[in-house]
């Protein structure tokens, strides 16, 4: 309370009083001879108690009252009082809060780690399509070991999918026989073997969903994949049909085929774009190049379709050019 005393005496004019008295007290100036009591008085104000008291007489009328009153100082004293049990309270606190983030952390990694992969849409076209229905087959690797137990029907030298995609089915095979239609079976197998094993085994399949379908923009953008590369390289020049332009006529729009109108039936050249699987945005399709309607070239295209249009990942030609890494085991 001596705070609070000292602030009411302040702030009701008690130094104005104070200075006062000091200079017209009887007593005071019986003792004083010379000089004379007031100037003496003022000296004394000037250089002892505006030098000692001045500075906080001035915070004490700036400042508002609150901060001085009893409840103020009570407040200052319990903050003072409990400041260090404050302090280890907010230090567990922070403790507990950065435990609850970890623990939510740990919790979605883990829940990311255990999620089921993405669903996988079958296309309509697909060879195993049919396999929706029966409650054998509802995964990737079950549709992958359904491969490998279909190779042997038609190429020998290759014991699963993952030794056909890494092999050469040109010169580590053994084709059934020499018909064209064969040969066009076993490139069949090779391009959906490597979209398989472009996802994970234990994703789920189903059937399509209505945004599942072979675009024009798609088209357009492995016509124009083919055009760069015979025009950099002869070698595909013999390989690729690259013509601009065409007529497109799609079925279900899962089957598209893309011909140059040359008054010929079947036309000379044509190419047969064939969903494969989607799964997300990701599509995998299947072309095949044909010359008056007979199959020549099959190679697979990984694509991506987006608000303006969409683009080509990836294309797994055989033999030929890249092939991204697998992640079968």
């Amino acid at each position: 309370m001596r705070q609070t005393s000292f602030e009411h005496f302040i702030r009701f004019g008690g130094s104005k009083s104070f200075a006062l008295n000091l200079g017209h007290t009887k007593k005071r100036q019986e003792k004083q001879e010379n000089p004379a009591p007031e100037a003496t008085a003022r000296n004394w104000i000037d250089q002892v108690w505006n030098k000692s008291f001045g500075a906080t007489r001035l915070a004490i009328l700036k400042t508002p009252p609150y901060e001085f009153s009893p409840k103020g100082l009570a407040d200052c004293k319990m903050s003072s009082s409990f400041s260090r049990s404050q302090f280890l309270r907010r230090q567990l606190r922070i403790k507990t809060d950065l435990l609850a983030i970890l623990l939510m952390a740990c919790a979605a990694l883990a829940s990311q780690a255990f999620a089921e992969p993405p669903t996988v849409r079958l296309g309509t076209y697909f060879l195993y399509h049919f396999q929706l229905h029966n409650s054998a087959f509802h995964t990737i690797g079950d549709l992958v070991r359904l491969q490998n137990e279909d190779i042997p029907d038609f190429i020998t030298g290759f014991e699963d999918c993952p030794a056909m995609v890494h092999g050469s089915i040109e010169r580590g095979g053994t084709p059934r026989d020499s018909q064209r239609e064969t040969w066009t079976v076993i490139q069949s197998l090779d391009a959906e073997c490597w979209a398989m094993l472009q996802l994970d085994p234990a994703a789920r399949v189903t059937g399509t969903e209505p945004g599942d379908r072979i675009s024009p923009a798609m088209i357009r953008a492995v016509m124009d994949l083919a055009a760069s590369l015979t025009a950099s390289d002869p070698e595909w020049r013999k390989v690729l049909l690259d013509f601009p332009g065409g007529e497109i006529f799609c079925k279900m729009q899962q089957r598209c085929i893309l011909s140059l109108p040359d008054g010929k039936n079947p036309p000379e050249q044509s190419l047969l774009f064939r969903l494969m699987m989607a799964t997300g945005q990701t599509q995998f399709v299947e072309v095949t190049q044909m010359i008056h309607g007979r199959s020549q070239f099959v190679y697979a295209v990984r694509w991506h379709p987006t608000a303006k249009g969409g683009y080509v990942q990836d294309v797994f030609y055989r033999g030929l050019l890249r092939q991204p890494p697998l992640i079968w085991p």
